[in-house]
Formats: C-alpha cells, structure tokens, sequence
C-alpha cells in the first residue's frame, strides 16, 4: 500500500506541475494575438489561428482535469484496501471460545470484505482501461492535427 500512496503522489505532484505549463501556453498566445496584430496579419487568419491554439490548449486541460478526477477516485476507492483492525477478525484464542454459528458468520463477514475489495479492483481496472482508451484516441487525434498542420506549415512555405 505504500508503494501504491507513493505512486499516486508521484502522478499528482506530475499533473500539478502541469499548471504552470499551461498557463505558459495562455501567455504564449496571448503573445501571439498581440504580435499578429502588430505584424499586420489579416484579422480572419488570426483569429483562425488562435481558435485552432485556444482549442488545442482546451483538450490538454481537459485531460488534465480527467487524469486528475481519475487519480482522485483511484485513491477514494483504494483508500477503503488494506488490513484494518475490524477486518482481521478474531485471535485463535477467541475463535476457540466461539460456537460454529458464531465463526460461520465471521467467515461470512471475511467473505463478504474480499468481495467487496474484489469489486473495487475490478472498478479501478475498467476506469484505467477507459483511461487508456481516451488517451489513445485523443494521441491519434492529435497526431493527424499534428500532420494537417506540417502539410499547411509545408504549402505555406512553398507559396513563399
């Protein structure tokens, strides 16, 4: 378990550190919009332009915020894993003073923690795998905006 609370500090101090990158990338456009301007770039080609970044900076947040609300169940649903001091159940000595009814019900009542524990893995398995499923739709997305933008980056530099 500590292994896993230090893992999850790790991806929260990494998401945190996210923050001032990207309010870097809104100064950087706010930048650009007043460079533009003062270059004399036509007002409809600007305002495409820093629509196209604005949009861009937007998906990065969102998954920002995804990543951040995932990491945040993960550790409300892990939270409840782990030996407590209810759940051990009783010492040999005690069971040895108990009637068969009496054990019978501590072995439900283990049982019933491990389903429960189970069923709490298996939730954090399959928001992990929608997770993953999100960020490798979004890299593909991304990828063809990423070569949409070198094809028009290389028909601008040709037109030049």
């Amino acid at each position: 378990q500590d292994s896993t609370k230090f893992l999850q500090d790790k991806k929260l101090e990494a998401i945190n550190a996210l923050a001032p990158a990207l309010n870097d990338c809104k100064r950087l456009i706010k930048e650009f919009e007043r460079e533009s301007r003062t270059d004399g770039m036509p007002q409809q080609e600007l305002k495409q332009r820093k629509e196209m970044m604005v949009n861009e900076l937007n998906k990065f947040v969102l998954m920002k915020k995804n990543v951040q609300t995932s990491l945040d169940e993960k550790a409300q649903l892990l939270g409840g894993v782990g030996p407590s001091s209810s759940s051990t159940g009783p010492t040999v000595m005690e069971q040895e003073n108990m009637s068969n009814e009496e054990l019978m019900q501590v072995g439900r009542d283990q049982i019933k923690g491990t389903d429960e524990s189970l069923l709490r893995s298996v939730k954090v398995v399959q928001e992990t795998i929608q997770v993953g499923a999100a960020t490798s739709k979004q890299l593909h997305e991304q990828t063809d905006q990423m070569e949409r933008i070198r094809d028009d980056l290389d028909r601008i530099h040709f037109d030049m």
